[in-house]
Order: structure tokens, then C-alpha cells, then sequence
């Protein structure tokens, strides 16, 4: 994929290689500290303070604003959820409030799939044919492209 164009979901597509999955913190956490430890992730030089995932994404959208950022999720994702202590009854809330926040921004969108509980939309080869229409437009900077929920 070309290095403007970022597809970012539980399963990541994207060039150069980021994190996979919505820019959370752990439940009643204020910052991703003891995640980016984990990681051994580095904040990218200038970064500052980006002691969140959500401090790093809106770092990356200010510093290449034309570039197009997609993010396909299940509303209840059953990894993820767990991992950073949200119930699959809290999760679409979340997901919801990160749709929000890309809300300003033409060149983002979400893609949520309500219609099960997983954890990678990709390797649920029957929604194939739901997603892979919507990256087309994102990589051919469709203006139709833009945010979808499935069903």
C-alpha cells in the first residue's frame, strides 16, 4: 500500500508498520505508560508529549494531514476488550468515541462490523466482500469513502 494511505485495525495494514488496534488506554488509566514500556515502543522524534496512543495517532494525522487513515473494527472486539480491562458491553462505547474523534478529519474513517463478536475483521473471509470495496476507495481517494457500520 502506498505511504499515505494507513489502514489501521485490529488487523494493521499500513505502510510504514504501526500498532495494530484503537488508541486506548487501560481502564481507569490515564496514559498507555506501562503498554509502551511493554512494547518497548519509542515514541516517533518530535512526538511530544505522546504518552498515549491517542497523542501519537493525532501526531501522526497533524504531521501528514492529506494522508488517508482507515480503521476497520468489530463494536465488540474480544481481544482487545479484555486486554485492556473494557467489557464486550463497554467496548462499542469506545468505539463509538474514537468515530467521534476522527469526526474533523476528511481523511479518516472507521469501518465498525456489528454483526458478531471477534477479534480481526480480516480473518472473517465472508466480510471480504463488505470491506475490501471500502479500502478500494480509500487507496483510490474516492470522495464517496468515508465511515460505514455493517450490518
Amino acid at each position: 500500500m502506498h505511504d499515505r494511505n494507513h489502514v489501521l485495525g485490529t488487523d494493521a495494514i499500513c505502510n510504514p508498520p504501526r500498532r495494530s488496534g484503537p488508541p486506548l488506554v487501560y481502564k481507569n488509566a490515564s496514559d498507555n505508560a506501562a503498554t509502551m514500556s511493554l512494547w518497548g515502543f519509542v515514541p516517533p522524534a518530535g512526538c511530544s508529549p505522546c504518552t498515549t496512543f491517542t497523542d501519537v495517532l493525532a501526531w501522526d494525522r497533524a504531521l501528514q494531514p492529506a494522508s488517508k487513515f482507515g480503521f476497520l473494527t468489530y463494536a465488540q472486539d474480544t481481544v482487545i476488550s479484555k486486554d485492556f480491562g473494557y467489557t464486550l458491553a463497554e467496548y462499542p462505547g469506545l468505539m463509538s468515541q474514537f468515530s467521534t474523534s476522527l469526526a474533523s478529519d476528511a481523511n479518516a474513517a472507521i469501518y465498525i462490523f456489528s454483526n458478531a463478536q471477534s477479534h480481526v475483521v480480516q480473518s472473517d473471509l465472508s466480510l471480504a466482500p463488505e470491506y475490501l470495496p471500502w479500502m478500494a476507495l480509500l487507496v483510490a481517494d474516492d470522495p464517496s469513502w468515508g465511515d460505514k457500520t455493517y450490518p
